[in-house]
């Protein structure tokens, strides 16, 4: 006879097998294809959160050079709710030094650059979708310390759209660089750059899915991202700009 906290043990046991496998399976469906790049993060997201983890869509963790692969142990159901708390608290999957390079609306190299040797360089819609996620941190930071309406952790992927289509209409700044943008534009640039960084060395998981509807942000400190050679705009544009798009949420 099987009691209730045995039940419960097995279910959630269970779960966590459920989603190794559905880890596996992420890994040969995932495409460039910006329709199943998007339903592999929904799936994998669900199929986490009912197994009480703290990985969100998209991530997938980094193995030290040489490591073996190994299957992690089950955690116990008391530290499932441990795990939700610090995926709250804002913890971030790389200590990754991120810096962006070349301004909107100019001929500036565009170029991402981490720790200092792995470059890519970037298209202008990457290099927009990079900049916005860059500066919402450093807007969020501002935001608190004027005692502001607080800026999510991670912007939804209509938001991200709805700046672009500010930047992008006619007599702003990117006029003509991005027609008829759409979430599925954001998808697939999302799912290229993670492969980029991955073919280069890089740690994909520096972009971070949030829970569902919740969208994406760098996951590194806001003190390790530099933008010396892209504020301009200035961090008053975008911080406005944020909450101009917000507010209509």
């Amino acid at each position: 006879m099987l009691y209730p906290m045995q039940n419960k043990s097995l279910a959630f046991q269970a779960l966590w097998h459920v989603y190794l496998a559905m880890r596996l399976l992420m890994k040969h469906i995932r495409s460039e294809d910006a329709k199943t790049a998007e339903l592999a993060d929904k799936m994998l997201n669900g199929v986490s959160g009912l197994a009480g983890t703290a990985e969100a869509p998209g991530r997938e963790a980094e193995m030290p050079s040489g490591a073996a692969a190994a299957e992690p142990a089950p955690p116990s159901s008391a530290e499932a709710p441990a795990a939700k708390v610090e995926g709250a608290a804002g913890r971030f999957l790389t200590v990754d030094t991120v810096e962006i390079t070349g301004r909107l609306g100019t001929k500036d190299q565009r170029e991402l650059r981490i720790n200092g040797h792995l470059s890519l360089q970037l298209g202008r819609q990457l290099h927009l979708i990079l900049l916005i996620l860059a500066w919402l941190p450093k807007c969020a930071r501002r935001a608190a310390e004027a005692g502001a309406p607080p800026l999510p952790q991670f912007l939804p992927v209509s938001a991200i759209v709805a700046i672009v289509i500010e930047l992008t209409q006619e007599g702003s700044l990117l006029a003509g660089c991005w027609s008829d943008p759409v979430e599925a534009d954001v998808y697939r640039h999302i799912c290229r750059i993670r492969k980029k960084l991955r073919r280069k060395g890089g740690n994909p998981n520096l972009i971070e899915s949030g829970q569902p509807q919740a969208g994406y942000r760098l996951s590194t400190a806001v003190s390790n991202i530099i933008l010396d050679h892209a504020a301009d705009p200035p961090e008053e544009f975008w911080l406005k700009m944020f909450q101009k798009v917000l507010q209509k949420r």
